[in-house]
């Protein structure tokens, strides 16, 4: 009999308060909800926010590009997506 786990394919999201059920690929992730700060970000908090949110961008764009999307996939490792490596490299870069 094959075994399957039925929150894996049918539950994701917050459950009970307590604990965020991810699915990522045929993986169950359980973690604990993201507590947010009430203070206020540094400069370089929003240094690194800018920083993120343009290499985000930029990994996205490649990735567009069937060569591109294409070289990426055949560097995966196992627990990685071309769009970390992506991200990773555009991180490296700056």
């Amino acid at each position: 009999m094959p075994t399957t786990n039925f929150f894996a394919k049918c539950y994701s999201g917050i459950f009970g308060y307590q604990v965020v059920l991810k699915s990522r690929g045929k993986k169950l992730i359980m973690t604990m909800p993201v507590k947010k700060s009430v203070a206020r970000p540094t400069k370089k908090q929003l240094s690194w926010r800018w920083t993120f949110q343009h290499a985000s961008r930029h990994a996205t764009n490649l990735l567009k590009d069937p060569e591109v999307l294409a070289s990426y996939r055949a560097r995966v490792q196992k627990g990685q997506t071309a769009y970390n490596l992506a991200l990773r490299d555009c991180l490296r870069a700056n």
